[in-house]
């Protein structure tokens, strides 16, 4: 469908652009931040706001403010045929903006709200505000606000809202399993900034970084962390969780040091991040150390290749994935043995001695994640 702009007697043929259909807002209510601390402070006693900010609060000033939009964002606006715009640009038919913010990964949110500034144009009454990911095209956003500027208010205008419960049950499972909040505009509203009051509740939910079960003739260890450095496409700070599983085996000391070292083989790993799964094709090598390096050193990695990528990134065949398990202290285990199931972070020692590395079949992206605790 064709719609004409009209100006000064010259009319232009534009082209509607398919975005997401249209609907009322979604999951959010108006208010102003002063009632919204206030309700925050009922809702969320003894808690502060984390406050993110997008653009600089500068009326539109040039040069434009750079935003920073996620791979998700990057990928989700190159599909759709409008200009990609930034912070305070003039307002075109059929533009774009997109920013990304990175939340605290796994706390559950007692209460948000957020604040923009903008400046609307000709045609903006069909124009919509997405928060949430855009990793499924905005298909269930955490908040919506469409139009952002309604035709009573000024050219400019700053709008407040809070996400009603809905939103928060939303945002809360984002974070679970990702902790990247995309914001996305269209398409004749200029924006000046977007800014998030988040409060979490209090007490961060514990993370269970290492748990093991025994699963008939198997033992299965579960793993969860986040990344310390960037892989691929994945930035740090992303969650990841994984299994490894290992068959029970009687005790194999290497014979060049029986004291030393065990070896072992593992019977499959798989591994979660960023909305990917890898797992390997085969059996890997276990290795056990005790009182060497000097840890106490649960050593896995992979000796096949690896199904699936992360990051866009391919995973070496060889220890494209490792796990390791450290004791500082050397207590954690008194033998080569493998361990059973017991194993938990309480024996372990935390931090950058207990991580998940990650290596590209090409040998020129490297990346560790902690293990949480």
């Amino acid at each position: 469908m064709k719609t004409l702009n009209c100006k000064q007697g010259v009319c232009i043929a534009l082209l509607a652009i398919p975005f997401q259909a249209r609907a009322a807002n979604i999951n959010v209510a108006p208010i102003t931040v002063s009632a919204g601390t206030a309700a925050a402070a009922t809702l969320c006693p003894n808690t502060s706001p984390y406050h993110y900010i997008g653009g600089k609060i500068d009326a539109f000033a040039l040069p434009s403010d750079l935003s920073a939009a996620s791979s998700n964002l990057n990928a989700y606006m190159g599909t759709l045929p409008s200009t990609i715009m930034s912070y305070d640009t003039a307002p075109l038919f059929s533009q774009q903006v997109g920013d990304s913010f990175y939340l605290q990964p796994g706390r559950t949110v007692c209460y948000a709200m957020f604040k923009y500034g903008m400046q609307k144009a000709v045609g903006f009454a069909d124009d919509q505000l997405l928060i949430g990911t855009s990793s499924n095209a905005f298909t269930t956003p955490v908040a919506s606000v469409s139009p952002p500027v309604l035709p009573n208010h000024p050219t400019s205008v700053t709008r407040t809202f809070a996400l009603n419960a809905a939103g928060r049950n939303r945002l809360t499972n984002l974070l679970s399993t990702d902790h990247v909040l995309d914001v996305h505009l269209q398409d004749n509203t200029k924006l000046d900034y977007i800014e998030f009051w988040v409060w979490y509740d209090q007490t961060p939910p514990p993370c269970t970084g290492l748990s093991g079960v025994t699963v008939g003739s198997n033992i299965v260890y579960t793993f969860k962390g986040t990344l310390n450095d960037a892989f691929g496409t994945l930035p740090i700070g992303t969650p990841f969780t994984g299994t490894l599983t290992y068959p029970i085996q009687a005790i194999n000391p290497n014979p060049a040091n029986p004291t030393v070292r065990g070896d072992y083989i593992s019977q499959s790993i798989t591994l979660t991040m960023g909305g990917n799964t890898v797992s390997d094709s085969g059996a890997g090598i276990i290795n056990v150390y005790d009182d060497t390096y000097p840890t106490d050193l649960f050593h896995f990695y992979n000796t096949s290749a690896v199904n699936g990528n992360l990051g866009g990134e391919t995973l070496a065949s060889g220890a494209g994935i490792q796990l390791a398990l450290q004791d500082l202290s050397k207590t954690a285990w008194s033998s080569v043995a493998l361990p059973g199931a017991g194993l938990t972070m309480g024996n372990l020692t935390a931090g950058n001695a207990t991580f998940v590395e990650l290596n590209n079949a090409n040998h020129t992206a490297n990346a560790r994640g902690e293990l949480c605790h």
